[in-house]
This record gives C-alpha cells, structure tokens and sequence, in this order.
C-alpha cells in the first residue's frame, strides 16, 4: 500500500501561476517609475511649480504666464512659444517638456506638431488622425538650462498643396495644450531657499493669506499689514497673477503658490519656520514639505521681488529688505511701443504675422490715452501680382486698414486710436499679410523677412472719460482712503482695493494710504458705500438697497461696484464698495462708463454718468 505525501495536497494561499503574474507587473511597476515618472505625476495637481520634499520641480503651462490653453489652428494661430523659468540656486537635472493636451486632424492632410527648444527643433510627431489626446516627452538638454530660461515653441506645419491641388492651403488641424497639464519637470538637488527661487516658484493664481497680530480687537494692528498685503497684491496683479486673499482661518490651496503676510510670531502659529538665519522683511521658510514666501514687514518697499525688471533675480539668499526710490513720471505726448513690449525684431512671415502690445493709460505720459499710433513697417518689394497689406485694432475693434505702398524702405501708417474704443488697459494688434492676385497649385509659398520699426510709437494725448479719465488725475499721485471699519475685516478690504488700485496705479507708482480721513483737495480712491458726506457719485447703497437714476433694485450678495466720484472742492477719483465677500470677483474692461457693479461670478452692470443703466453690450438693432 502506497500512501500520498500530505503535502502534495495541501491547498495553497494562491496557485504559483498567480504569484509569477503579480511579481512579473510589480517589475514592470518598478521599471516604469524608473523610465517615466512623469506618468505617476498628476497632470493638473496645483496652480504652481512645486518642490515637494526637495527632490521633484514641476512648473506648468500656467505657471509661465499662461493662465489659458494654448490653441493651435488655421482661425487663431499655427505656433505659439512661451518661456518656462527654473530655480537658479537649486540645481534642476533631468528636465523634460510634457506637452498635454487634445489634438484633431484629417486623414487627408498630413499634420505635424514641431517643437523647439531655445531655438533648436528638438521634436516633430504627426499628428494622428481624427481626434486624439496628446502627450509628448521631450528631453531638454542641460544646457538650454543653466540660463534660467526654457524658450518652447510649438508649431504646425504640413504639405496640405505639394502633393495635390487643393482649393485652401489650411491644414485643418486643432491642436490644445492643456495650461495645467503642460508642463516641465525635473529632479531638484535642494529645497528652494533663496527669495528669487521661491519668487520663480510662485504660480499663476496666487494667495495672500493675511495674519494680524493676535489680540487685535480694535483692528489698529491691522492697519500696517493691510497697506502691505494691498500693495503685494497690486505689484503681482499687474504682472498678470491672478491673486486672492483669505485671513488666517482661510484656505492655502497650495503652499508654493501662497504668501503669508504678518509678523513672524503670528506665522508661527500655522506652522511656518523662517530659513535658518534668515532676517529682514521679506523671508523664505518651510510651511510642512513646501517652501513658502513670507513679508514680515510693513514697509512699503516689499513689492519690489514681486516688479518685474529684475530686481528679485539678484535675491539670492533666504532674506531680502528692498527699498525704493521714487522715479520721475513719464512726460512728453510721445511713448515707444517697444518700451511697452512690442518686438522690433526680423521675422519670417509666409501668409500673415500678427503682433500684440498691451498697454495701460496710467503707464503712459500723463496718464492720458494717446490720439494714434505711429508704425513703421520694413518688408521687402513684394513680387508682382502681390502686396503688403496691414490692419490695425483696438481692443478687437478695426481702426485701420492700409496697403503698404514703399516696400524696401520703412512705410510710416499713422492709425487713429478712437476714444470711444479706449480703455484703462488697452491691446493693439498689428497683422502684416501678404495678398496675391493669383492662386493654384504651381504657386510657391516663401517666408520673407519683416519687421516693425524701433520708432513705433503711441502720439498724441487725448481727454478720456468716466473711468478713463482717472489715470490722467491720478498721474501726480492719488491718496487711498479707507474707513476704520475696514480694518476690522483685513481679507474683505484688500480684496476690494487690489483689482481696483492695479488698473490706476503706475508701474512703479507708489500708494498712499489715509485712515479716518475723507477726501478733500487731492485725487482720491475712497473704499466706503454712498450716500459719503462730500461725496458726489452716481450709484447710493442704502441697506440692502442698490439705487441709481430710474434704478431702485435689491443690491447683490457679494460683488464690487467701482464708479467715478467728486468733492465738494472738485476733487476727481474712485468710489470702490465691497458687498458681501468680494475675493472672487473679475472686473471687466474699464472704459468711458462712470460705474461698474460687478456680482460674483455674474456679467457686470453698468452706469454712465448720470446715473442711468446702459446695456451692456449695447443693444444692436436686428437686420431687416
């Protein structure tokens, strides 16, 4: 008689076929964290580069200035090209360009997407047919790394007329890149710890939180910490972040993405720890695993980091006490385009080229809005049966409209620049296109090199009105006006300055701040609800009442209302009254209007200055 072995027919926990299954995908696991971690890094998880523990950077599309997705096609534009910035005392290795997005092409057409490193092509892909999402890798060499500056430009192309004859010459592609999706990584050697990294690490949408002094009941502390977080907000409102202010109980949706505002002490109390031997008015510190930027003084030369020009690239330790100096105001009736951003240089233009320059009325001389535009156009004789043509707008509106006629030398188009299309901030395209009189498949399409000149210029000085004729007031200087009560609620009132006092402030113009104290002789920016003593304005909030000429409504729940006021002394400036809890309200384009109400997350009512509502946009008249 034979007997089994007892443990021949021992149940086992899993059978050895499901054991070498799992072992087999934890390698795989294993060897794909190791070749591409960008997998396992979420595509949208925050507003800003992050430096998580020390090891790993991330700075997204939206970060770089981009609060938008980029779009690629034949209606808006075949190439785009933005810069990405990296810290420049933390070492960053083994950085890469993840394009993230949506793509769509024909079958018919063949499509590539190029991208371009500091200049060089370091990828081309086609573009797969019908609709696909997008995800690319590109490697960024070293080098294109040390000066603290990643060019990217991506780029359509295709040979949609070579090969066959088509009616078009579009390539019929939408290409998407998500602006939290794309991004570039890479590994950090070292926390981030100077104040210019910490600077650079800031995202696109930044949050103030406000920490007083603790026992402050009569909210007199306040008061220093509420210029400060104002004049904070102001300086990175204007260089395009998107700011929001909580108090100290609100919420840091990202610490990277966040500055603290308060003495040390109160700071100390949510668990941020300054950098070790760190001193001055402006710190870096720790708050958990992320390195966060802190203004601890109530100086009025804390937004310096936060200008552009420069000022923090040379912040290379965990400490800065800036100053500043008062320059002296723009004069004359003249203000160079490139001063204001407008690239001067040769570029390729095959069908058409468009530039943009945005420019603020409180930027310009006077601070008053210019009468037209002087341009200066360089491009080559054109071959026969073809010319130059140019268009010029205003804030999306056409204001003219040219054939350049002295190709080979500058041709000079003056382009007026009505006051009925003028705003506080204001956007001027320029698009050069070359027309033909002829078509067909034997056609070649070739680049030529044109330029706008360096004398492009904004002239003239023209009266603005209602909201546009504040900068012009304001230009010598403005005082800031705020209640008592509005210490009383810190979060609340620099919500309600910040969008305001950027659109009229200067770029380097310096505030002012009064306490208790209602205007009188000076230009002015009030915070406070009318009917004000001394104070003539078109719209009153009385209770929860909202009244204007012929208006007699329930007044919103949260939002802003902005308008243009007057003393008794004649005295010209701003009235801004905060309902309810303004930190999320967009304010739209400031034009002639006298006053704006603007509710959360609604479209803006406005008044012109009697008081009257107008429709907004202006009712059209159906066609017949």
């Amino acid at each position: 008689m034979t007997h089994e072995d007892p443990e021949s027919t021992r149940a086992t926990w899993l059978p050895r076929r499901a054991l070498l299954f799992f072992a087999l995908v934890a390698v795989l696991v294993l060897v794909f964290v190791w070749l591409r971690p960008n997998w396992f890094i979420p595509a949208s998880g925050g507003d800003g580069p992050t430096a998580t523990a020390g090891t790993d950077f991330v700075q997204t599309l939206s970060t770089a200035g981009s609060g938008d997705d980029v779009v690629l096609s034949d209606d808006n534009t075949t190439s785009s090209s933005f810069t990405f910035t990296r810290p420049q005392d933390a070492r960053v290795t083994d950085t890469r360009l993840i394009l993230s997005g949506r793509s769509q092409a024909e079958v018919s057409r063949p499509v590539f997407l190029k991208v371009f490193i500091d200049g060089a092509m370091r990828h081309v892909e086609r573009l797969g047919d019908g609709k696909r999402e997008l995800d690319i890798e590109v490697a960024i060499p070293q080098r294109a790394v040390e000066d603290n500056a990643i060019d990217v430009q991506v780029r359509l192309s295709g040979a949609s007329g070579d090969e066959q004859c088509v009616p078009d010459r579009e390539l019929g592609a939408l290409v998407v890149l998500d602006a939290r999706g794309t991004r570039v990584t890479g590994d950090l050697d070292s926390p981030l710890e100077s104040v210019r990294d910490v600077v650079t690490g800031l995202g696109q949408r930044v949050t103030l939180r406000i920490v007083p002094p603790e026992g402050d009941s009569s909210g007199e502390l306040a008061r220093g910490w509420i210029e400060t977080a104002t004049r904070v907000g102001v300086a990175l409102t204007r260089e395009g972040y998107e700011v929001r202010v909580v108090d100290a109980s609100g919420d840091v949706r990202d610490g990277n993405s966040t500055i603290l505002i308060g003495p040390v002490t109160a700071l100390a109390g949510l668990g941020w720890e300054p950098t070790d031997g760190a001193t001055g008015s402006i710190l870096t510190g720790r708050l958990g695993d992320r390195s966060v930027l802190a203004v601890v003084g109530t100086s009025g030369d804390v937004t310096v980091p936060f200008r552009a020009g420069g000022a923090d690239v040379i912040a290379d330790a965990a400490f800065s006490t800036p100053r500043t100096q008062e320059t002296e105001p723009r004069r004359g009736s003249v203000m160079s385009l490139a001063e204001l951003g407008l690239d001067t240089s040769a570029v390729q233009v095959t069908r058409s080229r468009a530039w943009r320059v945005a420019y603020s009325l409180a930027d310009l001389p006077g601070g008053r809005a210019p009468q037209s535009a002087r341009l200066g156009f360089q491009v080559p004789p054109a071959p026969p049966g073809s010319r130059w043509l140019t268009q010029i707008q205003l804030n999306g509106q056409l204001v003219a409209s040219r054939v350049l006629t002295a190709p080979g030398t500058t041709d000079w188009v003056d382009a007026p620049l009505p006051a009925a299309a003028t705003q506080v901030r204001n956007q001027l395209t320029i698009t050069v296109s070359r027309d033909r009189d002829i078509a067909g498949c034997q056609v070649r399409e070739a680049p030529y090199s044109v330029a706008l000149s360096p004398d492009s210029a904004l002239v003239g000085r023209a009266e603005g009105a209602g909201f546009t004729a504040l900068p012009a007031a304001f230009a010598s200087g403005f005082e800031t006006a705020l209640p008592a009560v509005a210490a009383r609620n810190p979060a609340q009132t620099v919500s309600a300055l910040v969008p305001a006092l950027a659109e009229f402030s200067g770029l380097y113009g310096s505030l002012e701040f009064v306490w208790e104290r209602t205007p009188d002789g000076r230009p002015f920016v009030l915070l406070g609800a009318m009917p004000i003593a001394g104070i003539a304005a078109p719209v009153a909030l009385s209770g929860d009442r909202l009244e204007a000429a012929g208006v007699d409504v329930t007044s919103m729940s949260n939002g802003l209302v902005l308008q243009t006021a007057a003393t008794q002394s004649g005295a010209t400036g701003l009235l801004i009254t905060p309902v309810g809890d303004p930190a999320d309200v967009l304010l739209p384009p400031l034009g002639r209007e006298a006053a704006l109400i603007v509710p959360t997350g609604g479209r803006a009512l406005v008044v012109d200055e009697a008081g009257r509502v107008v429709p907004h946009p202006p009712e059209r008249t159906p066609p017949p």
